[in-house]
């Protein structure tokens, strides 16, 4: 029975060692062919007197790799989670016979990783520094530090960041909430005022980040604000429409008035011309229809 492509080893029968732990004498993988199929490989274990550090080069040479499994929807990527990447070392340290163990001392996270009599070791420290001094940034730089110290010690080159970017998060969180204070700000001042300083803040993308910083009242006045400047243009652009066609009528300005015409959409048309004195509505719609 071969691997079916996992990636994951078949263990042939155990022996004893000099140490008296059990180990086995080699490993059934498969690996991909130039042809599209499977060739099946025997896979000798490192010898027991090696060295941690000759074990760690034999799982370099060795291990397949890791599968990015999870999804990261801020950076629309897959990376190797935490889980993702336990899960594809796990089988391969036990081949190499490596024992990795990671604890958290004070503020400090220590990664050892034993060799699998325990007569050898190497370790690594690393201060656990969050962004932000709640339970979720602890855990989020806790996952962070947690997969880059055990890929580092174990060469697994993992290209793809997803708890690193929890710092990009962090201060983007930041910066859309001050954003968030001087957009509140300026809806006070009216809402000429708040459509400006929304339209400044750049994209959909952008804005929709301050927007949800935003409570659910701070959201309902933004929005009032926003529709009461929208009628305010379209009242104002309305009201140039008018000066213009009055203009346009005074000078018997055919020309002028056709140009108007084609510009202004059918409802503003009918909210242009119900402000219009019948006469002037008249005299336009003459000018519009001169040959």
């Amino acid at each position: 029975m071969i691997n079916n492509g996992t990636g994951q080893p078949y263990l042939k029968a155990p022996r004893q060692t000099s140490e008296g732990w059990y180990r086995m004498n080699s490993a059934v993988i498969e690996k991909p062919g130039f042809d599209g199929e499977a060739d099946i490989e025997e896979l000798p274990f490192p010898d027991d007197d090696l060295n941690i550090i000759g074990r760690i080069a034999w799982f370099t040479q060795h291990f397949p790799g890791v599968k990015k499994g999870s999804y990261n929807t801020f950076t629309d990527s897959y990376y190797a989670s935490l889980d993702d990447i336990w899960a594809g070392i796990k089988y391969w340290i036990n081949l190499a016979g490596l024992i990795p163990i990671q604890r958290i001392e004070g503020n400090t996270l220590y990664t050892t990783i034993y060799s699998i009599d325990g007569k050898q070791e190497i370790s690594s420290a690393v201060p656990l520094s969050p962004e932000k001094e709640t339970s979720q940034g602890f855990g989020s730089n806790l996952t962070y530090m947690r997969r880059y110290s055990i890929c580092t010690m174990l060469n697994i080159v993992e290209s793809t960041d997803d708890d690193g970017n929890a710092a990009e998060r962090a201060r983007q969180e930041t910066t859309s909430a001050k954003k968030a204070i001087k957009l509140m700000e300026n809806v006070a001042q009216g809402p000429g005022a708040a459509l400006k300083y929304w339209l400044s803040l750049g994209d959909y993308y952008k804005r929709n980040g301050v927007f949800k910083t935003l409570n659910n009242h701070q959201k309902g006045e933004l929005r009032k604000a926003l529709i009461d400047a929208r009628e305010r243009d379209e009242k104002d652009q309305l009201s140039e429409y008018v000066r213009q066609i009055v203009d346009c009528v005074m000078r018997d300005d055919d020309l002028g008035m056709k140009q108007l015409s084609e510009e202004m959409t059918i409802d503003e048309k009918y909210a242009v011309y119900l402000e219009l004195t019948t006469d002037i509505s008249t005299k336009a719609k003459e000018l519009v229809s001169r040959k």
